[in-house]
């Protein structure tokens, strides 16, 4: 109700037992700092060393998603008005998503970004259109389900297909071959990369 407090206390034997566990938990936290006669500035100072090392890995993060952006962005290839950026190689998850939003943030239309990467023996697919393919009638989620047929996945993730309407059979006809040739250029840049990724995932799965 309103206004009230509960206070909940402990007596006699539970007051013993409790301040010997405290005592326990005060020493093994000691050990873990080597016996540190000031278990208080052992465990401040770990604080901060481990922030200042998180910082640190945080920023050699963004430099190395910095980097393969400009790499990919330096390398992509035209196929059908489409520029084409490939990602490929062991990276985690965070550098693949973050180069992504890179390439996409640095390109203002008419880009793809295509990745056939493996983290931990797993590989990743991952493609990234920018807003105007996708208009156009492109869909990420299909290009990523063809190509993951090549090491046994379903693919997947949001399809990002946005129908604008308008064009009639002819252009949506020639969507779908630029689609497909996108597909094609992907698959066949990574095949090697693929069969790779393939034997790795089923040893994964074993």
């Amino acid at each position: 109700a309103a206004g009230i407090r509960r206070i909940e206390a402990i007596t006699g034997a539970q007051v013993e037992a409790a301040l010997n566990k405290l005592e326990d938990t005060l020493l093994e936290i000691r050990g873990l700092f080597n016996n540190a006669p000031d278990a208080m500035t052992a465990v401040k100072k770990a604080i901060q060393e481990n922030s200042s090392l998180q910082k640190q890995v945080e920023d050699f993060m963004a430099e190395r998603i910095k980097d393969l952006t400009n790499e990919v962005l330096k390398v992509a290839v035209e196929k059908n008005g489409v520029r084409v950026a490939v990602l490929r190689g062991p990276l985690m998850p965070d550098v693949v998503k973050g180069v992504a939003y890179g390439v996409k943030k640095a390109s203002s239309e008419a880009t793809a970004m295509l990745a056939a990467t493996e983290n931990n023996g797993k590989p990743m697919l991952t493609v990234s259109l920018t807003d105007d393919l996708v208009a156009r009638g492109m869909n990420a989620g299909q290009i990523v389900r063809e190509a993951a047929k090549l090491i046994q996945g379903g693919g997947g993730g949001q399809d990002d297909n946005q129908d604008q309407g308008g064009g009639g059979q002819d252009e949506d006809q020639n969507q779908d071959q630029n689609q497909n040739s996108l597909t094609s250029v992907w698959v066949n840049s990574d095949k090697s990369y693929f069969r790779r990724a393939s034997v790795i995932g089923r040893r994964a799965c074993a």
